[in-house]
């Protein structure tokens, strides 16, 4: 097994769950990681394949892998049936039956975001990305969206601590993301905390012990049954992250602060708040940057520019034709 440099040192398996629509997104972070993640930072980078059509979707990526520059061989593309268990009794019938009914359904589901085999892409994503670490190979995990990418250089201590503690940004949460901790919380056993305790949103990037994320799957499985049913029948229990966040702490571990600088812009964020995170990145404030794809569909030409600009300035595209390709799916 491929081992880091350091044999001391933590090592990190990178983990991005990425569609058809985003392989340009995918193509971005590729560019990001060959020009700003050093070696010793990256044991194995997994994309995992959330398409109807796995096998044809990892040919579009292999078609972009050269991106990665230095990390190409660490590559490693994942079909979502090689991590998930299927059925395993007479419980898990129901929602085999009802998988079995999206999947058949799924080409006349306009507009619900189905994904592989059917299922809603924001549930089946929280399941891979915990079905996953069942072949992780590094002591941590840094679980990204294809929206993530470096715009600056980055070093494996602005995800992990020398000893291998996750880091995270702990902070006052929203409202929703504090309710999923509640929820999690109340799933796992544990005390809830007070609306003002430090937590960490729902969102990536967003770092764990690999050991800590089979724990979390080994208790859904337990509790619930297989994974890919877990966030897609309809009693919400927490997210991904919120429950990883849980079993951290069921484990007697802690998270560290000080994650990797990063910003993100969601679907919701206004023309301002947008601008104002492009300048904050242009200002050398940031490390990481989050282009949510379903806001960036909605941004005028005139608004993409200064962040085209910035791609092209830190060396991730050519012209700001090449970067507006990007978002139509790459290559």
């Amino acid at each position: 097994m491929q081992r880091s440099p350091n044999p001391k040192a933590p090592s990190i398996s990178w983990v991005t769950v990425v569609y058809r629509a985003e392989l340009g997104l995918l193509q971005l972070q590729a560019r990001s990681m060959a020009k700003f993640l050093p070696a010793d930072a990256a044991l194995e980078i997994i994309v995992i394949l959330n398409d109807p059509n796995p096998k044809r979707l990892a040919t579009e990526v292999l078609k972009i892998a050269q991106d990665f520059g230095p990390h190409r061989p660490k590559l490693r593309l994942v079909d979502p049936t090689d991590i998930f268990l299927g059925p395993q009794g007479l419980r898990d019938v129901k929602n085999a039956v009802l998988a079995l009914a999206r999947r058949v359904l799924r080409p006349v589901r306009i507009g619900r975001g189905s994904s592989w085999r059917g299922y809603a892409g924001c549930h089946i994503q929280q399941a891979m990305k915990l079905a996953v670490s069942r072949n992780v190979k590094g002591d941590a995990i840094v679980f990204l969206d294809a929206k993530n990418h470096f715009i600056a250089p980055v070093s494996r201590d602005d995800f992990v601590t020398p000893t291998g503690q996750p880091r995270a940004r702990l902070e006052r949460v929203q409202d929703n993301y504090f309710d999923w901790h509640r929820t999690a919380r109340a799933y796992l056993g544990l005390d809830q905390v007070e609306r003002d305790h430090p937590l960490p949103p729902s969102i990536t990037p967003f770092v764990s012990k690999t050991e800590t994320v089979r724990d979390t799957l080994a208790w859904i499985e337990k509790e619930d049954g297989p994974m890919e049913y877990f966030f897609g029948n309809g009693t919400p229990r927490g997210t991904e992250f919120t429950l990883i966040a849980a079993m951290t702490e069921k484990r007697d571990e802690t998270l560290t602060s000080d994650i990797v600088r990063f910003g993100s812009f969601f679907r919701d964020a206004t023309d301002e708040e947008v601008s104002e995170l492009i300048e904050k990145a242009r200002s050398g404030s940031l490390q990481m940057l989050g282009t949510l794809s379903g806001r960036l569909t909605k941004m005028t030409p005139e608004q993409c520019t200064p962040l085209f600009d910035l791609w092209i300035d830190i060396g991730l595209t050519v012209d700001r034709d090449k970067a507006a390709l990007l978002l139509k799916g790459g290559r």
